[in-house]
């Protein structure tokens, strides 16, 4: 799993993006104040060959978002971050409607 966090020029938390299920079927869920969330299938690229380049990871549409199952693995992944990062994140989590 991997989390990046958006800062304002005030060093305040203005998004973030947790990417999910890595190895088989990345997903990243991303939360920005000023555009609500969004949900993205990560195509990982073709296969390197010996003939040709892996090409770069893009983000595919996904509509379906399992917000209990995100906000477990995000609970089971959180331990070691700073307790304010972990709450702007659950706050929006537990806000998704």
């Amino acid at each position: 799993m991997d989390l990046y966090i958006w800062f304002d020029t005030a060093d305040e938390p203005i998004g973030f993006q947790f990417c999910y299920d890595k190895g088989h079927s990345e997903h990243a869920l991303t939360w920005f104040a000023d555009r609500g969330f969004s949900h993205m299938r990560i195509d990982a690229g073709e296969p390197a060959g010996a003939l040709h380049h892996k090409h770069s990871p893009v983000l595919t549409l996904n509509g379906i978002i399992d917000i209990a199952r995100i906000e477990t693995l995000f609970r089971q992944a959180s331990d070691h971050l700073p307790e304010p990062l972990v709450q702007f994140v659950l706050e929006r989590l537990t806000s998704y409607t």
